[in-house]
């Protein structure tokens, strides 16, 4: 406590040492903050190209790739599970053939078969 009271009595008569100590901090302070700024990356001119820029073009088509083999995975397991639907359910479905009613098999009196209806 008496190192407290000590430095307030020195700060308050604004003795040399303590104005130099504290002009010290405040260079101290102000120059990290300097070169916490300057650490930034400078942009690149327009128009060049950096190791980041082209990393950054890889990873993005690498996981294009990834995903559009994916996606192919996906559509190959979605059509072999509906070409199993469909076999499935052709095999309960009849067939058009049966469907068809007997009587348009058979042609009218005087008609042909191959040519259609008019008027």
């Amino acid at each position: 406590m008496k190192a407290a009271a000590t430095l307030g009595e020195a700060t308050r008569t604004g003795h040399p040492a303590v104005v130099i100590v504290c002009c010290a901090l405040l260079l101290l302070v102000l120059l990290s903050m300097w070169l916490w700024h300057a650490r930034r990356p400078i942009p690149p001119p327009r128009g060049k190209l950096t190791v980041r820029d082209l990393q950054a073009r890889l990873d993005y088509e690498v996981q294009a790739e990834i995903e559009q083999a994916r996606l192919a995975e996906f559509r190959r397991t979605a059509e072999e599970a509906a070409a199993e639907r469909a076999g499935e359910d052709t095999e309960v479905l009849p067939k058009v053939e049966d469907t068809v009613f007997p009587e348009a098999e058979s042609p009218r009196k005087g008609e042909k078969p191959d040519k259609a209806r008019c008027g």
